[in-house]
């Protein structure tokens, strides 16, 4: 029994360093695709991948929308025990039930004027990864991540 105090911390230790695995995977896939192809998007980080003491996954970035003149703010946070599958369609993407990802939008128009806000409920979590092909490695080393951390998620499809 008196190990025990030390077996917790040594799982808890190995859970941390997980989650700070899926944050590295996350952050440098996305900043690879940031700088090999930045002439074809109009992404900004402002806030990287981060995992905060609620056990939530956030980030926040910039889009610029040439059509309509606009800039976006995009929010968006998920708790980890909520994500039950890791994706690749258009974009890199985890899955929730119930519509548990949360997005929060502000709108800014060309003189940076707050325009509108709006906040959507969805099931989906968007990485904002969706530049390069053939990275099933990604989805190995985060299905691995994941499971390394506590989390049970799974991956039905990765389609480039």
């Amino acid at each position: 029994m008196k190990y025990f105090p030390f077996v917790l911390l040594f799982f808890f230790k190995v859970a941390l360093s997980q989650e700070n695995k899926i944050l590295n995977l996350l952050n440098d896939q996305l900043l690879s695709e940031i700088m090999n192809y930045e002439h074809e998007d109009s992404l900004t980080v402002i806030q990287p991948f981060h995992i905060d003491t609620a056990k939530k996954l956030s980030f926040k970035v910039a889009k610029y929308n040439p059509n309509l003149n606009q800039k976006e703010i995009i929010t968006s946070e998920v708790a980890l025990n909520e994500i039950i599958g890791f994706i690749k369609d258009i974009n890199v993407i985890f899955s929730t039930e119930n519509n548990m990802v949360i997005k929060k939008v502000q709108v800014y128009n060309e003189r940076e004027e707050l325009i509108d806000t709006y906040q959507e409920h969805s099931n989906l979590f968007f990485t904002e990864i969706c530049k390069e092909q053939h990275n099933s490695d990604l989805q190995a080393k985060m299905l691995k991540a994941f499971k390394k951390a506590g989390y049970t998620i799974t991956s039905e499809y990765w389609f480039d």
